[in-house]
């Protein structure tokens, strides 16, 4: 059941999207106003890297917008990493005024390979999971990358107890304590929830007890984490095998705030949550829903799920997939990864009134297969997308507004 899921999640994210996106591109319809590509990866060189992938931390200045992302393969031409076989380990990159500079290539060996997006301290440290690589069996490691470049292994999973290849990031606390899942591994071999401490000691705070219909499998997404230290997530899997929503307590305690069944509520949720002022979780559903097309979905402070929309496909798009939450007016953007004027996908809005806009088409120039979506709390949405963008279509990084 498992590998059916992951050859799911990877024909839907990657396989569908590129080959319409590469269609797309000998259309001759213009690209949008609203957005504006900001680079296009040149794919899998020394100079370059390919397949944006995981969050995006944006560093707004004076003098611009300064963008901290990974690759999910490229970097190195020489090296595959994967079981997919793609050549090269991924980089750490920034990009300014238009410009990439790669900050680090993956060796694939003990520094891991495969990133999936960074978060950045108030030092300028960019802290990421790789899903492969590590001192133990290829089973993912998370690093640190110091403002001078020096790359720091500060664990590597073991595959078993201590979890296998995480497929998201992670996120950081006051206290310089790191928070991530891993996808696999643990008691029951389903996948983490982990706490890394400074000194790098790790503990598991909940392994995943799939194929218990009481317990979640395979969490992907970053977490979130709220002022009382309470972890939130989903999972692909487990629960009658259509995922869950859940919160782990600072104790490791775990709740399933949400187990989906396939029908209106949703199906296989594959990105991270979203919070609001209030406390209220927000998040998707790629599958389910009343047209089939995926749901975006709310979940109160009170526990109450609601389904804010069901996707129809069309021009309103489906296959829905990351969130941002714009903090100074509390809307929620998203994308969708088919479906819209051009078939390669959609971007949206939902207002804190509940209205829900569809923005506007993408047409594959601007990239699909969006990965990530992040505010910069000035109006902006900064967007990472897996594939598309020009004829090799190696993906891009963009930002949409709706001025």
């Amino acid at each position: 059941m498992r590998v059916r899921r992951e050859f799911r999640t990877c024909v839907s994210q990657y396989v569908l999207p590129l080959l319409l996106g590469l269609a797309a591109l000998s259309s001759t319809q213009p690209a949008h106003a609203k957005v504006k590509v900001i680079y296009r990866f040149a794919g899998q060189s020394v100079i370059d890297g390919s397949q944006p992938s995981g969050d995006l931390a944006v560093l707004s200045g004076k003098h611009g917008a300064s963008i901290y992302g990974t690759t999910f393969s490229g970097g190195i031409d020489v090296q595959k990493c994967e079981d997919r076989g793609f050549l090269g380990c991924g980089t750490v990159f920034r990009i300014s005024n238009g410009v990439e500079e790669v900050l680090y290539r993956f060796k694939g060996g003990l520094d891991g390979g495969n990133p999936n997006g960074v978060i950045r301290d108030g030092a300028g440290n960019l802290y990421g999971t790789t899903k492969v690589g590590g001192q133990y069996y290829s089973a993912g490691a998370v690093f640190k990358l110091a403002r001078n470049g020096k790359e720091t292994t500060l664990f590597s999973f073991d595959g078993h107890e201590t979890g296998s290849q995480p497929l998201g990031g992670v996120i950081l606390d006051g206290a310089d304590n790191l928070y991530g899942t891993t996808s696999l591994g643990g008691q029951s071999g389903w996948g983490t929830v982990f706490k890394l401490a400074p000194d790098g000691a790790e503990t598991v705070l909940h392994s995943f007890g799939y194929p218990k219909d009481a317990d979640g499998a395979i969490p992907v997404g970053r977490l979130i984490r709220d002022a009382a230290g309470n972890l939130y997530g989903v999972t692909n899997s487990g629960a009658n095998y259509h995922g869950t929503v859940f919160k782990v307590a600072p104790d490791g305690t775990e709740t399933i705030l949400h187990a989906f069944t396939g029908g209106d509520d949703g199906d296989l949720p594959e990105f991270g949550l979203v919070a609001d002022a209030t406390g209220a979780l927000y998040g998707t559903a790629s599958g389910g829903g009343g047209g089939q097309g995926g749901v975006l979905f709310k979940i109160g402070p009170d526990g109450t799920f609601t389904g804010l929309h069901a996707f129809a496909g069309g021009r309103e798009g489906s296959l829905p997939g990351a969130l941002t939450l714009e903090p100074a007016t509390g809307d929620i953007y998203g994308a969708t990864g088919r479906g819209g004027k051009y078939g390669v996908g959609t971007a949206y809005k939902l207002a804190p009134d509940g209205t829900f806009t569809t923005l506007f088409s993408l047409d594959g120039s601007e990239g699909t297969g969006v990965s990530s979506l992040t505010s910069d709390g000035n109006g902006h949405v900064y967007g990472a997308a897996a594939v598309g963008g020009s004829a090799l279509g190696q993906g891009t990084i963009f930002r949409f507004n709706e001025h």
